[in-house]
């Protein structure tokens, strides 16, 4: 078997090592191999090649092909490797290689194919765990995709649509999420429309546009007669407040209902009962009459005003008392009133 001529290389200085897809002279080529890992172990089995031309190989024995160890003889400086594929029959097949090839040492050993396709190893069931471990990390991975996606789109939302989907249950904020930004803003438009105020009771109750139209009519009916009811009260009350201005306060200006309305604001007032009744006592002096005193010009004021309370109530066919209250409204009346 003849064999090529080779220049071996003992003294050198290796600057740089660069990678081609292609090389530019033959037979330059690296061969990559990567070491499994322990958790892969368990199928690998190291196979030993017989011995050719002063050297042989080794070939780890998990999968369809691949390429034996680098190795070579004393004269071949660069070293080699083989190809190697598996046969449909389990069996391996190891190709040549600067003009020779290799079997192997024990080759009754085949692959078994309980159900697995042909040419690959039988997986363990620590590589079966690997590949659940797989899936499982995996199924993880897109677990936490869609939750970032979900707290993404939720980060998003305004105040508003925010306010909204916090306020809806869980199943359907997801629906809720689900659907374009133009759904979900036409969902929280007719939200608040359905929510807007349209009633608020005498109570403080609150009556939404969502609410069953019969408790908001219900609840206007009771605040009406509620009002009329008060309304009837105060009246009667106001009845005995213009009772008692016509009794406790005849002799003050203005009418009852006026005379009325200043009991009821001093109702409670300390001091106001002795008050009125002080200004009361003090205004009947101005209607007594003092004797052969004349009520003209330079008369005193009281003689003025009991003269025209006297005429008052001879013209309009009334009582003294109501008389003296009418002239005291008239701006004559006032004035002289203002003089005392």
């Amino acid at each position: 078997m003849s064999k090529r001529k080779r220049k071996i290389m003992r003294s050198f200085v290796l600057n740089e090592i660069s990678a081609v897809d292609k090389a530019a002279q033959v037979p330059a080529e690296a061969i990559l191999m990567k070491r499994r890992t322990e958790k892969n172990m368990s199928y690998v089995r190291p196979r030993l090649t017989n011995e050719v031309e002063g050297h042989s190989h080794i070939l780890d024995d998990d999968g369809q092909g691949g390429s034996t160890s680098y190795n070579g003889g004393e004269e071949d400086s660069y070293g080699h490797t083989h190809p190697w594929v598996r046969m449909l029959d389990g069996k391996i097949t190891i190709g040549a290689t600067d003009g020779h090839s290799h079997t192997l040492i024990d080759d009754t050993i085949t692959a078994k194919f309980d159900g697995q396709k042909q040419g690959e190893p039988e997986m363990t069931k620590q590589e079966t765990a690997t590949v659940g471990d797989a899936e499982a990390v995996q199924k993880s991975i897109q677990d936490l995709t869609t939750r970032a996606e979900r707290a993404e789109a939720i980060m998003k939302m305004d105040a508003t649509v925010r306010g909204h989907f916090d306020s809806l249950p869980t199943e359907e904020q997801e629906k809720f999420l689900a659907k374009s930004d133009v759904a979900r803003s036409a969902e929280v438009a007719n939200a608040k429309d359905a929510n807007r105020e349209v009633y608020k009771s005498a109570a403080g109750e609150v009556f939404r546009a969502s609410d069953d139209p019969r408790l908001v009519a219900m609840a206007k009916r009771s605040d009406a007669d509620r009002q009329a009811a008060a309304d009837a009260i105060e009246k009667v009350s106001f009845a005995g407040f213009v009772k008692r201005a016509t009794e406790e306060l005849a002799n003050l200006p203005g009418t009852p209902e006026v005379k009325a309305k200043i009991l009821k604001v001093l109702e409670g007032v300390e001091g106001a009962p002795e008050f009125l009744k002080a200004a009361n006592e003090g205004a009947k002096g101005a209607f007594e009459s003092l004797g052969a005193q004349g009520a003209g010009e330079g008369s005193k004021p009281e003689d003025q005003l009991e003269v025209l309370a006297q005429k008052y109530a001879t013209d309009h066919s009334v009582t003294i008392v109501k008389a003296r209250e009418a002239v005291l409204s008239t701006p004559e009346g006032g004035q002289l009133y203002q003089q005392l």
